[in-house]
């Protein structure tokens, strides 16, 4: 399963098990979605009618928000087949709409001859970088929690967040 930011409207899921489900949708009862947020404690669901699954995406609405906040998503897709066997498939995926430009404010500092400076706007861009590249890997996502909560504490002691507290919905 791979998901992906779909301009901070959508997380697009591309999934092998739903792509059976729409081709096969008599071989299924439903399809179960639980989701966390940074790791919190509070599981999101929902349930899907076969005939549903197509053109699905996740919404903020599944976590009871207007709009995405900047953070670590971990998806599990169950799909039930007829004989109440299932398969199922997780990953996580860090979707950054306004986390981007707030690293962004860090580059100026490898202009400067402060090596301070330049060690942490290396620091940042490197976490950054890591919480990109390691999304969808579907094996580490207390990982970047982790990795997210150091950004994110970074960020704001140099600049207040605008985004939600990254747990308000725990």
């Amino acid at each position: 399963m791979t998901l992906s930011n779909n301009n901070c409207e959508t997380i697009e899921v591309t999934s092998t098990i739903l792509d059976d489900v729409i081709a096969n949708p008599g071989d299924y009862l439903r399809v179960e979605v639980e989701s966390t947020v940074n790791c919190c404690t509070e599981v999101f669901e929902v349930e899907l009618a076969p005939g549903d699954v197509d053109g699905w995406d996740i919404t903020p609405t599944l976590y009871g928000l207007e709009s995405f906040i900047d953070g670590i998503y971990k998806v599990k897709i169950r799909a039930v087949k007829t004989d109440n066997s299932w398969v199922e498939e997780e990953n996580c995926f860090f979707l950054d709409c306004e986390t981007k430009c707030k690293v962004a404010t860090f580059i100026t500092a490898f202009l400067s001859h402060d090596v301070e400076e330049k060690e942490e706007a290396l620091y940042v861009t490197m976490i950054h970088y890591a919480l990109i590249n390691a999304s969808n890997c579907g094996c580490n996502c207390a990982e970047l929690c982790n990795l997210y909560f150091e950004l994110s504490e970074i960020l704001a002691s140099r600049t207040p967040l605008t985004n939600q507290n990254i747990c308000s919905t725990c």
